[in-house]
């Protein structure tokens, strides 16, 4: 500790000038000791010290570990992979050797731990090196965290594998399924391995899952999407009104929106036709006399072929044969259908395939 403190005597406010004892490029102040004038013995420690944060480390508190913010150190994943290799050789060039680099390299490497850590893991002797206290309590932690690291890069190659072979699609559900089994049956041919798994929900439901990253591509029909998200329209479609064939409208070739006040009608709960109106005429303005509301469209089709009501629906949408359909005008209200990924992600193959073989069906 010389080289980091002045000695001097006289009390708390007064110093005596004393000579100087070097040693290298480290010096210590003398008091002016004599036998007859006996004072009070004052330490006073240098505000720049000549010793380095590496030479001050082993003389700090051993369980005081230092932030990287207050020695400008960070703790590296190899330091603790060599720590452990010396701790388990008791040397340092069966260390260097195990981990195969150069021992000066290993040393280096444990020097800057301990300066990190502010205090002494190895016990230096003749021929092996024995772990200080410190040491001791550190090789469990050390083991947890590098088993911790091992699982953690385990889990994302494992990850990593499964997105490769797993494409995990969002498809609309008042979509028309035939035009998409196509589609999908077509992929599966030139993709077998591939582990298709389909979400089926409300298009803004998949929005919100592929915004999360939680399905990787979505098939949807909105008017306007996110920023964060790349559409790509696939089709158009008109809406249609659906019926019954004994209905009093179905005799009219086509049927318009201001018809629909006070009829019956039957609400489909999953469908997109409100959005599509209200981004192009605003908020909608004709009461209807809802009937009944379901969210599947078998029970809507049902009620609709029984004379309770009429349904909007889209014109790619599969009926039964005891319900018809009459295009509807004034106005006429389209949906566009889009294949949808994220502008934040890397596309996986499988999505850039189905991208491709959706073009080639519409072409």
């Amino acid at each position: 500790r010389l080289a980091a403190y002045s000695l001097s005597v006289g009390g708390p406010h007064r110093r005596h000038s004393s000579p100087t004892a070097r040693f290298g490029t480290r010096s210590i102040m003398l008091g002016n000791l004599k036998p007859n004038r006996y004072r009070p013995l004052q330490i006073r420690r240098h505000e720049t010290s000549p010793l380095s944060t590496a030479n001050a480390c082993y003389r700090r508190d051993p369980w005081r570990l230092a932030t990287s913010e207050e020695n400008g150190n960070t703790m590296e994943i190899h330091q603790i992979r060599y720590f452990l290799a010396v701790a388990r050789e008791r040397n340092f060039s069966r260390a260097a050797e195990s981990c195969n680099i150069t021992q000066p390299a290993l040393t280096r490497a444990i020097q800057r731990l301990e300066d990190e850590l502010r205090g002494e893991v190895f016990e230096r002797r003749p021929g092996h090196v024995e772990l200080t206290e410190l040491g001791r309590a550190l090789v469990p932690r050390f083991e947890q965290t590098l088993a911790a690291i091992a699982d953690a890069k385990a889990l994302a190659r494992n990850l990593i594998v499964q997105r490769r072979h797993r494409l995990r699609l969002g498809l609309m559900c008042t979509l028309g399924p035939n035009r998409l089994m196509m589609l999908l049956g077509a992929l599966m041919a030139e993709c077998p391995e591939i582990e298709l798994q389909i979400n089926e929900a409300r298009a803004l439901d998949l929005i919100g899952l592929l915004t999360r990253d939680e399905i990787d591509v979505a098939i949807v029909g909105l008017p306007r999407y996110p920023p964060t998200l790349d559409a790509e329209p696939l089709y158009a479609e008109s809406y249609r009104v659906a019926m019954a064939p004994h209905h009093p409208l179905a005799a009219r070739e086509a049927i318009a929106l201001r018809d629909f006040d006070g009829l019956a009608y039957i609400e489909r709960v999953h469908c997109e036709f409100e959005q599509h109106y209200a981004d192009i005429h605003g908020n909608w303005s004709i009461p209807l006399d809802v009937r009944c509301r379901s969210d599947r469209e078998d029970c809507v089709q049902a009620l609709v072929a029984s004379g309770l009501g009429v349904a909007i629906v889209p014109g790619s949408m599969e009926l039964r044969g005891d319900v018809i359909t009459r295009p509807l005008i004034e106005p006429a209200i389209e949906r566009t259908i889009s294949i949808v990924t994220s502008r934040d992600r890397e596309l996986q193959s499988s999505v850039v395939i189905l991208k491709r073989l959706v073009q080639e069906m519409l072409t």
